[in-house]
């Protein structure tokens, strides 16, 4: 009865196995999400472990921000781009809670995030996010959160201009892109709270800077630190 009853519960991995989100191979059992090749192959950044890091040289008098950092580094065709691809544009939201809390895990290991008070996800216009169904950077923040124990502001943050995609253009086109974006919310007792900025990707950073900037002319004495999954 126990080897019908395991069988039972595994038709369903066998008629339609779970495929790594990097490579497309048939995951094993004790596999989630991504294989092992995969993550042994990610390319991890040293930004967590280098305070004067390039993304923080990047990005450093774009806005005054405590720290910066991006845990893996965006290859064309590669792992990352396949899972960012698999979140973003194939209905995995499952993808973003599970990189969120890779990169929590490593976070485990830096002091630089460990007195955020906040996490805030770069929203989507409501256009935008109801074609996809989710926001895939506030997965990514659910993800963290689940091992950092620091709240999700989905909300504080709203996008009120529907901008084109970023993909195709420029870095200039970029920055023109995202300028002035933005609105934030009022939020009780924010005085002197620091918000970690969340996003999937960081190019140019001119959207994530755009929008750490808005939360810092909101609330007095506030602090924010900026983080990404990957960075192109």
């Amino acid at each position: 009865m126990y080897w019908i009853s395991l069988l039972w519960k595994n038709i369903p991995q066998l008629i339609y196995p779970a495929l790594c989100m990097g490579c497309g191979q048939i995951l094993f059992q004790q596999e989630e999400m991504i294989c092992l090749s995969c993550i042994y192959h990610l390319p991890f950044t040293d930004h967590l472990k280098n305070s004067n890091n390039e993304l923080c040289q990047q990005l450093k008098g774009k806005v005054a921000f405590q720290y910066a950092a991006a845990w893996l580094t965006l290859v064309p065709s590669g792992r990352v781009e396949q899972m960012i691809y698999q979140l973003k544009y194939n209905n995995k939201p499952a993808v973003g809670l599970f990189l969120g809390r890779q990169f929590a895990k490593h976070m485990l290991e830096a002091a630089q995030f460990q007195d955020c008070d906040y996490i805030v996800p770069i929203p989507l216009h409501r256009r935008r996010k109801s074609t996809r169904g989710y926001n895939q950077s506030e997965c990514i923040a659910r993800g963290i959160s689940e091992i950092l124990l620091i709240p999700v502001l989905s909300n504080l943050l709203v996008r009120n201009t529907h901008t084109i995609t970023q993909t195709n253009l420029s870095r200039m086109e970029r920055l023109e892109n995202v300028g002035g974006i933005f609105s934030c919310k009022p939020l009780p007792d924010a005085v002197g709270k620091h918000f970690l900025v969340l996003d999937d990707v960081l190019t140019t950073g001119a959207t994530i800077c755009s929008a750490a900037e808005k939360i810092l002319e909101s609330f007095p004495a506030a602090k924010v630190s900026i983080a990404a999954i990957a960075r192109a």
